[in-house]
Order: structure tokens, then C-alpha cells, then sequence
């Protein structure tokens, strides 16, 4: 066995609103220990970076895309 590894999935969602800019840090809470992840986009699974936990927890940019309208029932 070469290495032993963890997979955990989540979800993070970040709203914009009525907030100015499209970049905004964000800092995750419960974030333990002192391992690696990877972020990927929701849609299209392209990943957006590798991040410590240590980053996570201080903080990582986050820029929003533009709403883009859906219909509604």
C-alpha cells in the first residue's frame, strides 16, 4: 500500500444577494485537522484549486458568477 486516502464530499454555497463585487473571502467553520482538499466547481467538476485546512479555515477567495434567470413553476 502506497498511501491512504480519505475522500469526504460536501457542498459549500455562496450567495451574493444584493452585496457589491463578485469576489468575496470566505472562512469555513469545522474545518479540523491538517489535511489537503480539493474544491471543484458544482456543474462542471473542473477543479478550482487544492486548499489546506489551514486555508479553509483563514479563508479562500470566492468570486460569484452572474445569476443567470430560470423559469419558474
Amino acid at each position: 500500500m502506497v498511501g491512504r486516502h480519505t475522500y469526504k464530499f460536501g457542498a459549500i454555497a455562496v450567495y451574493r444577494q444584493d452585496a457589491d463585487g463578485d469576489a468575496r473571502n470566505v472562512a469555513l467553520r469545522g474545518v479540523r485537522g491538517s489535511g489537503s482538499f480539493v474544491l471543484r466547481d458544482a456543474e462542471t467538476r473542473q477543479p478550482l484549486g487544492t486548499f489546506s485546512a489551514a486555508q479553509l479555515r483563514a479563508g479562500i477567495p470566492v468570486r460569484c458568477r452572474s445569476a443567470t434567470p430560470r423559469a419558474s413553476c
